[in-house]
């Protein structure tokens, strides 16, 4: 069985089918999207099995597991 390999990562790199630590769980990305802000600039929109999908600056740096 191969390890997971953990890394910080910009939420820009985050793809579908990595885990994502968000409020101390790790959750599985299920679907990563680019959205326009007002102001022009730019989010990553994760979706999840359940909850709510988490909106953040491309640049944002995130615990993701692969």
């Amino acid at each position: 069985m191969a390890m997971a390999h953990k890394l910080h990562a910009c939420a820009i790199v985050v793809r579908r089918g990595d885990l994502v630590l968000v409020r101390g769980q790790w959750l599985a990305v299920t679907g990563s999207r680019l959205d326009l802000i007002a102001t022009g600039g730019m989010v990553v929109v994760l979706s999840f099995d359940s909850g709510r999908p988490l909106r953040l600056p491309i640049f944002m740096s995130l615990a993701v597991s692969r």
